[in-house]
């Protein structure tokens, strides 16, 4: 993957804390959705089930290469972030630690860190051309109390960050300690596990906005 275009456009927005052009925001909209397959949670699921039908590991890989080689899986996957309402938010510091898994979906949104100075927001409720997209920098409180909330709930091993500080406010919060004494008991790691699969899974089917023509389905604001 990181010899691919997908890969060099999410550097390129990292350095420029920007897109460049239309297609600079397809490749990278591309990736994150790549990116989102090869996570913990979903390859951790997806491994198991293939275990449990006695398919070998090397087996996965090859359908999961060939899934991501699929125009038709793309395009579903990719059409309702591309043509929602993108918001870059950039800041002058390092302002974003990066969980384990970093391509955060839910049912209305999708948060990505591109860098630690820079944090990508789709909106999926408000449509938007492809090539609309905005650059913020300065982010408001309660966009970072949802990234922080959304990076703990999407973290299975660990959060690295630049300043050991922020990580222990972060992990002294009612959310880490929760989300901590959940990962620490086997069953309740499987259901994080599901839980987590299961929105990847969610945004890999259009989000429940696509038919089955892949057209918008449903009307937006």
């Amino acid at each position: 993957m990181e010899t691919q275009a997908s890969y060099s456009s999410l550097m390129q927005a990292a350095k420029l804390g920007s897109l460049t052009s239309v297609e600079h925001k397809g490749f990278l909209t591309c990736l994150l959705i790549m990116h989102a397959m090869r996570s913990y949670e979903f390859m951790s699921m997806l491994v198991d089930m293939t275990n449990s039908e006695d398919v070998d590991k090397w087996e996965y890989f090859w359908l999961l290469k060939k899934t991501w080689s699929s125009q038709s899986f793309l395009a579903r996957a990719v059409t309702v972030p591309a043509f929602s309402e993108w918001t870059l938010w950039r800041t002058s510091d390092h302002t974003f630690p990066l969980c384990d898994s970093p391509v955060m979906m839910d049912r209305d949104s999708l948060m990505a860190v591109l860098s630690p100075r820079l944090l990508l927001e789709i909106n999926l409720n408000i449509r938007r051309p492809e090539q609309y997209w905005r650059v913020c920098d300065e982010v408001p409180g309660h966009v970072l109390a949802a990234f922080r909330r959304r990076s703990i709930a999407n973290s299975f091993r660990e959060i690295i960050f630049h300043d050991q500080a922020i990580l222990e406010e972060w992990k002294s919060s009612d959310h880490a300690r929760a989300r901590i004494m959940a990962l620490r008991d086997p069953s309740n790691l499987k259901t994080c596990i599901e839980e987590g699969a299961s929105r990847i899974i969610f945004g890999l089917k259009g989000f429940d906005r696509l038919d089955n023509a892949g057209q918008f389905s449903t009307s937006l604001h």
